[in-house]
């Protein structure tokens, strides 16, 4: 009889080791320290060219924000003999989908793929992930946004890498344009989000701050997971978008900035910003000239539009404005220097010198188009930006992009816009 039972164990092990996409051992389990190592690789080992360094097939996948996140998870499991579950435990390593491929870095990048085809940030925020305590942020973490109108929307992920002394994230996330030309994942240091985890019916308590499920807990909801906390909802109920990111900065600081390295920090975001819209907008002109200017349906719509994107420049020169107001009513804007403060204060001036705005344009080079003319400066750009004049429709001609009124703006579909 103990030789029939061992022959049934070898056997069912077997029908395993063939069917899964990677073996675990019987019993092996994500734990807390396991996490602990997930995130000390996130931050030491992983960066953008991450998969491209691994070589072929991973060099060849097509990464967007929530595929890098899935693809890095599944990754660091296989890497370790951990076991890997998504969408309530509809799919896992033990899926025989791919046991036609024999080669086992193939089959991994087909998985890989297929996590990236059929689950997207959707699934992170409704399935995969539940809310941690904003204290206890840490690499691996992602923060998600959700905005949109006319029941469309468009959906973001960023993965931190790492927790600055200051509290703000270094970041890693891709878009979909990029992710169509097989592009290298973004890395985007000294960050601070800014959109509020506010939703609210089927959304609510699904977006902002969120950790990976165990996969344990695949099908467990998230309020029933011991270490979820919902405090980020209730900050999203009391504060303002600025006030909110101010008090997740002051939980993960362990150094105080001074007024002279917060400006200068928020000025070099904000610049950033708007230098990778040029990237954006280039993209969707690209597109649209291949296509000979054709209106774009939804997917297209997505990913080369930017109201999402334009939203966040607004927030990020309102906060700039707000930490201004604030050093300027203590007293300590006086202890900034002149370099740092003088080319963010234009920003703010109705009126500027033409000897002003170009220390601000030497400060923050804003070169959007083809011709020796196409130049902006922060201030002309925030005034056309709030006043409505700057087109976030991937199908409007380069020059509506930025503001001006060139051409005929599009009368194709708007099939969402800035958030509701």
């Amino acid at each position: 009889m103990k030789s029939v039972i061992i022959s049934i164990v070898i056997l069912f092990s077997f029908s395993i080791v063939e069917g899964a996409v990677w073996n675990v051992e019987p019993g092996k389990e994500w734990t807390d320290e396991w996490r602990n190592q997930y995130s000390q690789w996130i931050e030491n080992k992983v960066d953008g060219d991450f998969f491209k360094k691994l070589g072929s097939p991973y060099s060849q996948l097509k990464m967007d924000c929530a595929d890098a996140h899935y693809a890095l998870i599944a990754y660091f499991s296989r890497l370790n003999g951990l076991p890997f579950t998504v969408d309530q435990s509809k799919l896992s390593h033990l899926t025989n989908r791919f046991d036609h491929i024999k080669d086992s870095e193939l089959r991994m990048a087909s998985f890989i793929e297929f996590l990236r085809a059929n689950y997207g940030t959707e699934s992170l925020a409704h399935n995969d992930t539940f809310p941690p305590a904003i204290h206890q942020l840490m690499p691996g973490d992602i923060f998600m946004w959700k905005i949109g109108s006319n029941k469309n929307y468009t959906r973001h992920t960023y993965i931190i890498k790492s927790i600055n002394p200051n509290g703000t994230f270094n970041v890693l996330y891709s878009t979909q344009d990029n992710a169509a030309l097989t592009g290298s994942l973004y890395l985007k240091n000294e960050y601070m989000f800014n959109k509020v985890p506010n939703h609210s019916g089927n959304d609510q308590y699904k977006w902002g701050f969120r950790r990976m499920k165990f996969p344990q807990h695949s099908g467990v909801p998230q309020q029933d997971i011991p270490s979820a906390s919902f405090e980020q909802y209730d900050w999203a109920k009391s504060y303002n978008t600025l006030n909110f990111f101010i008090r997740v900065q002051e939980t993960n600081q362990t150094h105080i900035e001074k007024p002279a390295r917060v400006i200068d920090r928020l000025f070099k975001s904000l610049c950033s910003s708007v230098q990778e819209r040029i990237e954006s907008v280039n993209k969707a002109i690209n597109y649209l000239n291949q296509t000979k200017g054709a209106c774009m349906t939804f997917q297209p719509y997505d990913a080369y539009s930017t109201p999402g994107r334009d939203s966040g420049i607004m927030n990020e020169f309102n906060v700039l404005y707000e930490y201004l107001s604030r050093y300027h009513k203590s007293g300590e804007l006086n202890s900034i220097p002149n370099k740092i403060k003088e080319p963010v204060l234009t920003i703010y001036n109705s009126n500027p010198s033409e000897n002003q705005r170009e220390k601000l344009f030497n400060a923050c080079p804003i070169e959007f188009g083809p011709n020796p003319q196409d130049l902006l400066d922060l201030e002309t750009f925030k005034t056309l930006l709030f006043d409505g004049q700057v087109s976030f429709h991937p199908n409007d001609n380069l020059y509506r992009r930025w503001g001006f009124e060139e051409g005929k703006k599009t009368t194709c579909k708007q099939h969402y816009g800035y958030p509701e």
